[in-house]
C-alpha cells in the first residue's frame, strides 16, 4: 500500500462517522448535473499534469487533491464544484487530481463520480510512478488527502491546505483574488 493511501485511510478512520473504504457512493450532486460532454477526465504524468497547470497562469487556481477511494474526499468534492462555480467568473479555476495511479484502470467510476458532481472544470488523473506522485505530493504537502494546493494569479505556488474546511478553502480564495 502507498502512503497516500495510508495517509487516506488514517484520516478516514480518525473522522467522527468515516470509516475508510474502496467502495464509496457518491453523496448528491452539488448542483444539476452537467452534460456529460462538459465533464472530462484527463490521465497524465506528473510532468504533464504540471504543464497543464501552467496553461492556468492568470487565474487562481485551486487543485483539490483527492481519489474515489478516500471517503472524507468524496463527501468534500462537492463543496470544491461549489466553490468553483461561485468564483469561476472572477478568475478561479478548480482543477481536481487523482492521485492514485491504481483508480486509471477503473477510470470510468471516475468519470461517472465527476459527472454526477458536475465537475465541470479540468479533471486529472494521475498515471506515473509512484516515486514520482509521492515527490509530487511530498513537494507541495499534500498529504493526507483530501488537501487543496492554491495558485496565485502568477501561476506561483500559494500553500497546501489539508484538513480545512470549505470556510476556510474560500477564504484561501478569498485572499488571492484580492490579491492584485
Amino acid at each position: 500500500m502507498t502512503r497516500r493511501l495510508l495517509a487516506g485511510l488514517a484520516l478516514a478512520a480518525a473522522l467522527p462517522g468515516c470509516t475508510p473504504t474502496t467502495s464509496v457512493s457518491a453523496p448528491p450532486p452539488a448542483t444539476a448535473p452537467a452534460p456529460a460532454e462538459a465533464v472530462t477526465l484527463r490521465e497524465v504524468t506528473v510532468e504533464g499534469f504540471q504543464k497543464a497547470l501552467a496553461e492556468q497562469k492568470g487565474k487562481v487556481v485551486l487543485i483539490d487533491v483527492w481519489f474515489l477511494g478516500c471517503a472524507p474526499c468524496v463527501k468534500k468534492f462537492p463543496n470544491f464544484v461549489a466553490l468553483h462555480a461561485k468564483y469561476a467568473g472572477e478568475g478561479v479555476t478548480g482543477i481536481s487530481l487523482d492521485i492514485m495511479a491504481s483508480e486509471v484502470p477503473k477510470k470510468d467510476r471516475v468519470l461517472d463520480f465527476l459527472v454526477k458532481q458536475n465537475a465541470a472544470f479540468p479533471n486529472f488523473i494521475l498515471n506515473d510512478t509512484e516515486a514520482a506522485i509521492d515527490a509530487w505530493m511530498d513537494r507541495y504537502q499534500a498529504i493526507p488527502t483530501p488537501a487543496t494546493v492554491v495558485y496565485n494569479r502568477k501561476g506561483e505556488y500559494v500553500k497546501t491546505l489539508t484538513e480545512a474546511t470549505p470556510e476556510q478553502i474560500e477564504a484561501a480564495v478569498k485572499e488571492q483574488l484580492a490579491a492584485k
